[in-house]
């Protein structure tokens, strides 16, 4: 008998801590909510970068997109604008800081009317320091907003190129077939350890 009222103590004891756990009254949560609370969490680490490296998108109207960043030794910040009818999607394979470490990194998406604000910088003394964020149309058309500094004068790319274009890591240029329909303009540029671009495609 005493075996037995054992069992069945046991049995309600097991019995009443489920029903605890499925009601919500215990401390943990249920295993479905544990579960989908861990998905969501590692989604949202995966997706999302440290928080200087966030992107900063916003109307180019809105008057927002401006910045005077500078960091380190020497530093690029750019504040690129999309006047243009069509969207911009990002080619991170062609971007990046010559050397060093991005600060704010490029929305994926760049789209009509948008400005964001981009920048980058090396902690170390380095003779020319370049940023360059490539984007793409949906036709085919690649558009390298690029910046260098700590060099004789700020220097940019004005021109967007029909197909992948080449960069030339020697000369800090781009070269490739030309699409002359559209050109990136340049207001504001500054600075020679730390550079300041005001960058416009249209």
């Amino acid at each position: 008998m005493t075996i037995t009222n054992a069992r069945f103590a046991c049995c309600l004891a097991g019995l009443a801590a489920v029903v605890a756990v499925l009601s919500g009254c215990s401390a943990t949560s249920a295993p479905e909510e544990l579960g989908a609370s861990t998905v969501a969490h590692e989604a949202t680490v995966a997706a999302s970068p440290a928080a200087h490296e966030e992107s900063q998108v916003a109307t180019a109207t809105d008057g927002s997109c401006s910045s005077g960043y500078s960091h380190g030794w020497t530093s690029v910040d750019m504040v690129i604008t999309n006047n243009t009818p069509f969207t911009l999607t990002f080619e991170g394979d062609l971007s990046g800081p010559s050397a060093g470490h991005w600060h704010q990194r490029p929305s994926q998406v760049l789209e009509p009317g948008q400005c964001e604000v981009v920048n980058a910088y090396a902690s170390t003394d380095i003779d020319i320091f370049n940023l360059n964020v490539v984007y793409s149309t949906t036709w085919g058309d690649y558009v390298p907003f690029s910046g260098t500094a700590n060099g004789t004068a700020p220097t940019f790319n004005p021109n967007v190129f029909v197909g992948v274009p080449q960069y030339h890591e020697s000369g800090q240029y781009w070269s490739g077939s030309i699409d002359s329909r559209y050109t990136i303009t340049s207001s504001g540029e500054d600075g020679l350890l730390h550079t300041h671009f005001d960058l416009t495609l249209s």
